[in-house]
């Protein structure tokens, strides 16, 4: 990460800087395990201030990630002030930043772009070799297992033991009900209602200048 930050990055550490304290630490708990906690202090290039936050750390509760955080971010921060210049101050001029960036900041791969194989990661896609089914997960659900998803075979054998019981063969009869289910309340309820809103907000302003009789500004 340069610095100063270019423009797009600089409007992107923004929201990511919510994400980071709001979301990411207390869900993903980064810094409770040693072994995710130590890369992110390996991160802080001068090793006194790495080793006053390694300290410090121990001293904080083991199980809240947003105290470590917010630790190594004031150490670093105290670091960067008080040093008189070269390149220890460059780098921690960048620290938290860098960390924050390499964690959350979104990635785009070029190989997508350009081979169709990797549509197959798209909601409801079917593996070529394994015929398993590409599901939705909960991002808050520890216990997936990308094996244990369903597959082809499995899909069809159950809408035919539904038509035999006489049942609707539909997808609520097999093992992507719960697939369909996890998708709608973790990605597409949400979206709806954010379209909703939306949507109302412009008949609110179509409505206001019909009666205004302005012309529209959306």
């Amino acid at each position: 990460v340069s610095n100063p930050l270019p423009p797009s990055l600089k409007r992107g550490l923004k929201t990511l800087n919510e994400y980071w304290r709001e979301t990411y630490l207390p869900e993903q708990q980064l810094l409770e395990d040693d072994k995710y906690a130590e890369p992110v202090l390996a991160m802080i290039p001068v090793a006194d201030v790495r080793e006053d936050v390694a300290a410090a750390w121990k001293r904080a509760p083991k199980d809240d990630s947003v105290q470590k955080w917010d630790i190594l971010e004031s150490r670093v921060n105290k670091a960067r002030k008080a040093a008189k210049g070269g390149p220890d101050k460059w780098a921690l001029d960048k620290c938290v930043n860098e960390i924050i960036f390499a964690h959350v900041y979104p990635r785009l791969d070029v190989e997508v772009s350009k081979h169709m194989n990797h549509l197959l990661k798209a909601p409801f896609c079917v593996h070529p070799k394994t015929g398993r089914v590409c599901v939705p997960m909960d991002p808050k659900d520890d216990d997936f297992d990308p094996n244990k998803v369903p597959t082809v075979i499995q899909l069809i054998d159950e809408m035919n033991a539904a038509k035999a019981a006489g049942k609707e063969v539909s997808y609520k009869e097999t093992a992507m009900n719960d697939a369909v289910e996890t998708f709608n309340r973790t990605f597409w309820n949400g979206l709806k209602k954010e379209c909703k809103e939306e949507m109302d907000q412009l008949h609110g302003k179509v409505r206001e200048a019909v009666a205004a009789a302005k012309p529209l500004d959306f």
